[in-house]
């Protein structure tokens, strides 16, 4: 005690002390859980890492010291989880995929590893995915009952992979239909944004109005529309400047590609969707279906090139580094598609060239940039595996071991902000969703390993043990 204080202050303040020893947090500062005992990697700049994560009420409550956290918000009732050495990440956001083909894939394809599945390794899972095609375009009318189980069990494929929002890339009518079938019957497990195509806009807006979009309504929302350009590299009906090496898929000489629709037909969609003032993802793989694109924006945009017409650009996987400018000056989001260096960099050195190969998806110059760019899987075109795709963006390995353009390689943080962080910005939500901040969703997983650490290499091994939607378990490997 200090000298000079009267017996009746030193009581008074013994008091004091040993009464704040033993306070517990008011209700609303006490978490409901506590995650310490591993790396927290936060991918917030601000605060890169923690020793202690707090959430409450699905929210994050705070980040910090281990010793502050539990002191400020351990209460009686509060779970503390011991990540035993594992990582804690912001969950997964799928920046492009085709969420509806999963209900297919679940329930009749299973590329789970034998006995379980088809998938005794990445060719196999990819050849079944690929052959789901035929399937998913002779789709049974489901019953309700079938309807909530089939969506269930297709987006456990998105949580077993870390995902807890997931990209419906090009939605026909029947099958928005059926997705908000599913989300009325509480099928939803995760964050659903789905992409109505544009050629069947006006039908989808008689029943949908725009003032209802962009707003989640039982874990589904429409995000935005979905424009198609041209096809794609591997299949030689993705639309270049440039001719095709090998000729066309039927044997055409000097052979480009083509678009999928006239010219004047895309400027008056990008005007269409523009005047909506909705988001734009915009499906273009050749640089030649990018400057048409670019050429659309332009004309629609009028004097205000750069005003920000949340345009995402699927795939853009040959665009040049005057389009990638373009890009920054219109606000225009690139959505890159890494994966093609590990599946399709053969086909692609062969049909484009080692220069056009080795630049493709060139997420390293978009960043350098100042871009945001994301990356994605494409899936069922690819398979669902957010760890591979990262690999990929940071290792550009083929499946012969060749680095497919190795300044374009990525920083392990840069290719996981691509799948959190910039994903979240893709779709709007960067204040709810993909860093590990107070105040925002509790969307978090547990990876084995931490990606930042250790073997660029080995980051396509690493396992996701559990995937966390709003502070609750939706997936914790067996």
């Amino acid at each position: 005690m200090k000298a000079g204080m009267t017996p009746g202050s030193r009581a008074a303040l013994l008091a004091i002390t040993i009464l704040l020893a033993g306070c517990v947090p008011p209700p609303e500062r006490t978490a409901d859980t506590i995650y310490v005992g591993g790396s927290i990697v936060t991918v917030n700049d601000k605060q890169p890492t923690a020793e202690a994560l707090a959430v409450k009420d699905g929210h994050i409550l705070a980040v910090g010291k281990r010793t502050g956290i539990e002191r400020a918000h351990k209460g009686p009732k509060t779970r503390i989880v011991d990540l035993a050495g594992h990582a804690l990440l912001p969950s997964f956001i799928d920046a492009h995929s085709h969420y509806f083909s999963s209900l297919v894939v679940a329930s009749q394809v299973k590329p789970d590893a034998p006995p379980a599945g088809l998938g005794g390794d990445s060719a196999s899972v990819l050849a079944a995915l690929l052959n789901v095609r035929s399937i998913i375009g002779s789709l049974p009318k489901l019953s309700s009952e079938q309807e909530v189980e089939w969506s269930r069990a297709g987006q456990m494929l998105y949580a077993q992979a870390g995902i807890t929002t997931a990209h419906e890339g090009a939605t026909h009518a029947d099958e928005l239909e059926v997705m908000q079938r599913a989300a009325e019957a509480d099928a939803n497990i995760i964050d659903i944004v789905a992409y109505p195509v544009i050629t069947e806009l006006d039908s989808i807006l008689e029943t949908n109005p725009v003032a209802d979009w962009g707003q989640y309504h039982k874990r589904l929302k429409i995000g935005g529309v979905n424009i198609t350009l041209d096809g794609s590299p591997q299949g030689r009906t993705a639309y270049f400047t440039t001719p095709y090496l090998r000729g066309g898929p039927g044997g055409e000489k000097d052979w480009r590609g083509e678009l999928t629709l006239p010219e004047s037909t895309v400027r008056k969609m990008v005007k269409q969707v523009y005047e909506l003032g909705v988001p734009l993802n915009l499906h273009a793989n050749g640089d030649a279906a990018i400057d048409v694109f670019l050429r659309a924006h332009e004309l629609a945009s009028g004097h205000n090139r750069g005003a920000d017409h949340r345009v995402t650009l699927i795939h853009g996987q040959f665009a040049r580094r005057d389009q990638l400018e373009k890009f920054r000056a219109y606000h225009i989001t690139p959505s890159f598609y890494t994966l093609h260096t590990y599946y399709f960099a053969e086909a692609h050195l062969a049909d484009r060239g080692a220069e056009q190969a080795a630049f493709m998806s060139p997420m390293r110059a978009a960043v350098a940039l100042g871009l945001n760019p994301t990356n994605h899987t494409d899936f069922v075109v690819a398979p669902l595996d957010q760890m591979f795709m990262m690999w990929s963006a940071v290792n550009r390995l083929s499946r012969s071991g060749d680095v497919i353009g190795p300044d374009q390689r990525l920083a392990p943080l840069d290719a996981l902000k691509a799948m959190t962080i910039n994903a979240a910005m893709q779709y709007g939500e960067q204040d709810q969703k993909g860093s590990l901040e107070p105040k925002k969703l509790a969307d978090m997983v547990i990876l084995d390993r931490n990606p930042l650490e250790g073997d660029p290499v080995a980051i396509k091994d690493i396992g996701v043990l559990e995937t966390i939607k709003e502070g609750k378990t939706i997936y914790k490997r067996p």
